[in-house]
C-alpha cells in the first residue's frame, strides 16, 4: 500500500499493488484522477475481496446548489451572475441551472460551478449565495453598512468639518449591498 489518506496523486499513479491468490501474479492498482485520497481500506496483508479500496477526490471544481423558492424561480435563469461567501472568502459564478428539486420538495435549486483549485472551498460547507437577476440604475445609492437606525427610518451619518451630522434618507430599492437615496443627501 503506497497511498495514505490525505495523499495527492496523479491519474495513473500507483495506489496499492495486489496479488491474486489462484495466479499468485502482482496487479497494480492506479488512481483513475488526479485528485487526493480521501478513503483507504487497503492494509497489508489483508484479502480485498470486491470492496472499494481507495476513493479518489478532485476538488478543483465544485457545485453551488442554492434551493430557490417557487415565486422567485421565474427571476432565476442559467447565465445569471452569482456572488458565493463564506466568511471573508467570496467568488463570483454564474448560474449554469434551475432544475425542480425533486423529494416532493416544493424548491427549485440553482446550480452553479465553483473554481477550487486553491482548495479554499470545503465540501458540504454553509454559503451565502446572492444571484443578480435584474440591474438597475439609480443617480445615488449608500453602501448598506453606512445605514444606521434613526428614528423610524434610516440616516447616515456625514463629516462637516470636525464634526458629523446625522442625516435622515428616504431610500429606494435594495440588493444585498447598496441602497438608493432618494432624497436626504
Amino acid at each position: 500500500v503506497k497511498a495514505a489518506i490525505g495523499t495527492q496523486v496523479k491519474a495513473g499513479d500507483t495506489l496499492a499493488t495486489v496479488e491474486a491468490n489462484d495466479s499468485l501474479r502482482s496487479y497494480n492498482i492506479t488512481s483513475p484522477i488526479t485528485g487526493t485520497v480521501i478513503a483507504r481500506t487497503a492494509n497489508e496483508g489483508e484479502v480485498t475481496s470486491d470492496q472499494a479500496l481507495f476513493t479518489v477526490a478532485n476538488y478543483s471544481q465544485l457545485i453551488v446548489s442554492l434551493p430557490v423558492f417557487p415565486r422567485d424561480a421565474t427571476r432565476v435563469q442559467p447565465g445569471q451572475p452569482m456572488l458565493v461567501q463564506s466568511g471573508a472568502q467570496t467568488l463570483k459564478t454564474d448560474v449554469s441551472a434551475i432544475t425542480p428539486a425533486g423529494d416532493g420538495l416544493p424548491t427549485f435549486t440553482a446550480r452553479a460551478s465553483l473554481a477550487n483549485e486553491d482548495n479554499r472551498w470545503a465540501t458540504g460547507s454553509w454559503i451565502d449565495a446572492y444571484i443578480t437577476v435584474a440591474e438597475i440604475n439609480v443617480p445615488l445609492m449608500v453602501d448598506n453598512r453606512a445605514l444606521q437606525s434613526f428614528g423610524d427610518g434610516q440616516a447616515v451619518f456625514i463629516q462637516v468639518g470636525d464634526v458629523y451630522e446625522v442625516r435622515p434618507l428616504e431610500l429606494g430599492q435594495a440588493d444585498g449591498a447598496f441602497t438608493e437615496v432618494k432624497a436626504g443627501l
